[in-house]
């Protein structure tokens, strides 16, 4: 009986591992005359081939793609990154997603999530191949079966995640003190990225994340008291898409302290005022007590 009850429970086991893992997200595309699912963009044939965006209708062949859960994927037109950059609407060379050459660069949106493309000579860690490309710029693109390009634009379902803290809630004006935190691209450490830390709507520091994902960045108080915001933002080197995380810290003055004499208490120390303004200005303050 205890057999029994040990193996029914294993089997339950294996059943929840592989729903889990037939329930993980992933993008799939390809290259059709006839595309099913999301309208991507399109090109003139199937190598050697020039492209146009997705409301052009002078190419036979659509790149096609579809996230396996159903989630509705949408195609925008950005000013910078994305996945893929055209010189033209039509009749144009293309260029990867984190150039900044051509005015129309197209993008990707699920509902959830993002999409996150790169360019590379084999997609085997991504989750498919959206084309391949005959160079950084200035380039023909192909389909990813027929006679490809060597290099590939490799494409994933994720999200860019990162997230902030602090070593102090509260911070007395003129100390030092240390902004930190972890960023993540599809649960992946995301290496060697730039971090913006802005404080009150003005750049305070930048950062790189290190090998393992991780911030940090030291800087003195800014001229105010009260609440500061600082925030985060990351920056996706391969799609130049961010990501930004948020927090809070309280900034105080001291003011001074007792100096002892023979008959007289007096407070004499320069102190620190804040204006109408917010900013903060440097006061002498000289308060004495006698009998």
């Amino acid at each position: 009986m205890r057999i029994f009850v040990v193996l029914l429970i294993l089997f339950a086991f294996f059943i929840i591992i592989n729903l889990t893992r037939s329930q993980e997200i992933s993008l799939y595309c390809y290259v059709t005359n006839f595309c099913e699912y999301t309208d991507v963009f399109h090109i003139s044939d199937l190598t050697d081939a020039h492209a146009e965006i997705n409301s052009e209708n002078n190419y036979e062949y659509k790149v096609c793609c579809n996230l396996n859960n159903g989630f509705d994927l949408n195609v925008v037109q950005r000013s910078y990154g994305g996945i893929i950059g055209f010189s033209y609407t039509t009749n144009a060379h293309a260029e990867i997603g984190n150039k900044s050459n051509y005015e129309y660069m197209i993008d990707m949106i699920p509902e959830h999530g993002d999409v996150f493309c790169t360019s590379a000579y084999s997609c085997d860690d991504y989750n498919t191949c959206l084309v391949s490309i005959s160079g950084e710029t200035d380039a023909h693109l192909g389909d990813c079966v027929t006679n490809p390009y060597q290099l590939k634009i490799c494409c994933s379902y994720g999200s860019l995640d990162i997230n902030i803290s602090s070593n102090v809630t509260r911070l007395e004006y003129g100390n030092d003190f240390k902004i930190y935190g972890h960023a993540t691209k599809a649960g992946i450490p995301l290496e060697n990225s730039h971090v913006n830390i802005n404080v009150n709507n003005f750049d305070f520091c930048a950062a790189m994340t290190n090998s393992n994902g991780y911030y940090e960045c030291s800087f003195k108080s800014p001229k105010r008291i009260g609440k500061i915001n600082i925030t985060a933002t990351i920056t996706d080197e391969s799609s130049l898409k961010t990501k930004s995380a948020y927090t809070q810290i309280d900034t105080y003055i001291s003011y001074g302290s007792k100096i002892e004499r023979t008959d007289t208490v007096c407070i004499e120390k320069p102190a620190l005022i804040q204006n109408e303004d917010g900013s903060i200005d440097i006061v002498t303050v000289n308060l004495c007590l006698w009998k």
